[in-house]
């Protein structure tokens, strides 16, 4: 089974470097993105399409949907880390926000089980990828394509479960986080083969394939 992991089209607040809600919707280039992306995957013939439940996601995952006549599927674990409400619609470089932040990374690097207030810390994120790994192994006996619009954090910490498994940590994932670039709407792909030994079922294709934008729609990630 083959998993296409993409990131959901740009936002305004992607380029205006804002934290984001749930409910930000795709910008202009955004919506073109997801047609460039959409033309890249209607050859493929997908047996799911799954989405996160963030509405840029799901806007994503309608585009890819329509040429196959399929329904998506939410899935709940493919959410974006979970901020503190505070910082919900304020610029990252808010320089409150950018000290408070600094102390949740530190905080998952040294007590990964931590809570400020609200938002999600390491711990959780991780527990979100190992279930949604297990949930995409469970499809492999009536699935060989399987599309999933994601978010950027989520995607990178996913590909680290992948790799590590329950070895993963902050000190591994911070600097891939910071040093794997992933588009708006680029393609990452990984291959589940459970006949093999448990330790090697996962496999990472490409990460970041993005050449369905063409250079005047391509962002930096973050």
């Amino acid at each position: 089974m083959k998993l296409y992991l993409i990131r959901h089209g740009e936002t305004e607040s992607n380029i205006n470097r804002i934290y984001q809600g749930k409910d930000e919707q795709l910008s202009a280039q955004g919506k073109k993105q997801a047609l460039f992306v959409t033309q890249r995957l209607k050859e493929i013939s997908l047996d799911a399409i799954i989405s996160s439940p963030a509405v840029r996601a799901q806007e994503t995952a309608a585009y890819i949907a329509n040429p196959h006549d399929i329904p998506i599927q939410i899935l709940d674990e493919l959410k974006e880390r979970v901020w503190p409400k505070e910082f919900i619609g304020k610029p990252k470089n808010d320089p409150r926000l950018q000290s408070l932040r600094k102390i949740l990374e530190e905080k998952d690097h040294t007590e990964p089980d931590w809570h400020y207030a609200d938002e999600e810390n390491f711990t959780d994120i991780k527990n979100r990828c190992s279930r949604a790994k297990e949930y995409f192994e469970s499809l492999a006996a009536t699935h060989k394509h399987v599309a999933i619009v994601t978010h950027v954090r989520f995607l990178k910490l996913f590909l680290c479960t992948l790799l590590y498994g329950e070895k993963t940590t902050a000190e591994i994932f911070y600097p891939f986080f910071e040093n794997v670039s992933v588009n708006n709407t680029a393609l990452t792909v990984c291959e589940y083969l459970p006949e093999l030994a448990k330790e090697r079922q996962w496999h990472i294709i490409t990460i970041n394939d993005h050449a369905h934008l063409g250079e005047p729609h391509r962002q930096l990630a973050g």
